[in-house]
């Protein structure tokens, strides 16, 4: 019962951070002119479809304001399955540490979960496709999704290795002695 408890606040608090770090991001793109900036296209000569006036400057505006909007959408969200896909794994992790069992099978089944330390690679290149659909809209916006992602793909997944991965087999592999 008590690790059912455990489980449940561990997964509350990485749902309560996730919501903290969404919450800052969303504040900071709407308060933050700086911020905002970065996921605004850049070029003037960009031409908008429709029925406003090509030369409309307020047609322009509310189209980056949209495609700005767009990517940053695509930017919270992939730093927000970043840190669930982090706090899953460290669950993951402490619930086999903490299981019954000979230290050899705990091994086995760290073993098993490895595929939660490769998550944010995975999560990493997922955010490099979405922002290949960005490309056509905004060249700037796009690179910038596809460098951050990936990037926090592998700072994400190294981190996982060396402050979870590592130190667990390390324990266990000394109970094994």
């Amino acid at each position: 019962m008590e690790t059912r408890k455990n489980s449940a606040l561990s997964v509350a608090a990485v749902v309560v951070v996730t919501l903290i770090i969404f919450g800052v991001l969303l504040s900071a793109y709407i308060y933050n002119d700086w911020f905002h900036s970065i996921f605004i296209n850049k070029p003037a000569d960009q031409q908008v479809i429709g029925e406003v006036p090509q030369a409309s400057k307020e047609s322009i505006a509310a189209y980056k304001e949209m495609i700005g909007l767009m990517v940053f959408g695509i930017f919270s969200v992939m730093i927000s399955l970043q840190v669930v896909i982090f706090g899953t794994a460290i669950i993951v992790a402490k619930n086999i540490i903490k299981s019954v069992g000979e230290a050899k099978l705990k091994l086995k089944k760290l073993e098993n979960a490895e595929i939660f330390f490769d998550l944010p690679l995975y999560a990493g290149l997922f955010g490099t496709v979405a922002s290949f659909m960005v490309i056509a809209f905004s060249r700037e916006s796009s690179l910038l999704i596809a460098y951050s992602t990936t990037l926090m793909g592998i700072i994400f997944s190294v981190l996982l290795r060396v402050s979870v991965l590592y130190p667990a087999k390390r324990s266990l592999l000394n109970e094994v002695k």
